[in-house]
């Protein structure tokens, strides 16, 4: 399904859109490294005031509609 991904840290967020298999539940773990390019992971690991770099925790699932359709916008909290 076409998901809008927004990492949050303390200081900043990233928006990345992808395809993803399914849809993860809050509070869930998920690996960072496996779909954010290494350009972007890098911003977000310096705008990260305690953060591992590499698992965020699912904190927000929404289901949204725009002109394209309907997709999933997820908020991953990226601080330990």
């Amino acid at each position: 399904m076409k998901t809008k991904l927004i990492l949050s840290t303390e200081t900043s967020s990233i928006e990345h859109w992808t395809e993803l298999p399914i849809i993860p539940r809050i509070k869930e773990w998920i690996r960072i490294s496996d779909f954010l390019p290494a350009k972007e992971l890098a911003k977000l690991r310096q705008s990260a005031l305690c953060w591992s770099g590499d698992i965020g925790v699912v904190d927000v699932v929404e289901h949204r509609k725009n002109i394209d359709g309907l997709y999933a916008e997820i908020l991953i909290w990226c601080e330990d």
